[in-house]
């Protein structure tokens, strides 16, 4: 049916779960089918409005292609809306990968300057607070959640002309709980080890940037996630996004516009 075009934008339009796996091998089209799908739910969601996310707003100008390993779009937040590129404004990103879905907010490398300056004036000590925050909502969010985890990505890259794809010159992820120090685990035995080193230099590069540079907090669910299979998946990739709420904060302090 895929290949016939039936599960196409239009056809099912009520989300259901992502479900990939042995019996059901990931596709680039139907990933982008679900993407489509869950983003089009999400739009309604009013915690998310309440967050800032404009529910009119575009995501990608469009999502081409129809083969490789990953599909992604984003919700535009509503301070974005007069923006001529949404690489200048923090986003709600989503991506459906062939072993992981990743529900994170994006810190673009084109993010306007008073915004950047917002979370660079944290210090290192404030930028890993509001990194523990957002880890301990998660954290939170994820108790009955095998399978996801707080995540960050930093990557930065490099395009070789305006309309080549871009180049990836280097990439940290980490599980955010790698961050929290060993005094305050409230479980003793957890299979995350304290490596504070990878938060305080996703910090270092972010204030000492020289390069194509982008950043995001949020979580990875891992495609056998039970909560993946089901639509109760949207109320996680939601609540991710509001568990994110501090870093938002923190970045439109003082600036609404």
């Amino acid at each position: 049916m895929t290949a016939t075009g039936y599960l196409e934008r239009g056809s099912l339009t009520t989300f259901s779960g992502i479900r990939f796996g042995p019996d059901n091998p990931w596709s680039y089209r139907e990933a982008k089918r679900l993407l489509r799908l869950a983003l089009d739910q999400l739009r309604a969601d009013r915690r998310l409005v309440r967050l800032g996310m404009d529910p009119s707003g575009a995501g990608r100008p469009a999502i081409t292609g129809r083969e490789g390993s990953a599909v992604w779009d984003f919700l535009p937040l509503r301070y974005a809306a007069r923006a001529q590129n949404f690489t200048a404004y923090p986003h709600l990103t989503m991506g459906i990968q062939s072993t992981r879905v990743l529900v994170i907010v994006t810190v673009p490398n084109g993010v306007r300057a008073p915004l950047r300056r917002n979370l660079l004036a944290l210090g290192e000590e404030g930028f890993c607070g509001i990194a523990m925050q957002i880890c301990g909502n998660l954290v939170r969010l994820f108790r009955k959640a095998n399978g996801a985890k707080p995540w960050v990505d930093v990557c930065q890259r490099h395009y070789p002309t305006q309309r080549s794809a871009p180049i990836e010159d280097a990439r940290l992820e980490f599980d955010l709980r790698t961050a929290v120090p060993h005094g305050r685990r409230r479980r003793s035995g957890d299979a995350v080890k304290s490596q504070p080193q990878w938060l305080r230099a996703t910090y270092a590069s972010l204030a000492t940037k020289r390069s194509n540079l982008q950043v995001g907090f949020g979580a990875a669910f891992s495609l056998d996630c039970p909560i993946l299979h089901s639509k109760q998946a949207l109320d996680y990739f939601s609540g991710t996004w509001l568990a994110c709420e501090p870093l938002l904060k923190v970045l439109f302090s003082g600036n609404r516009s």
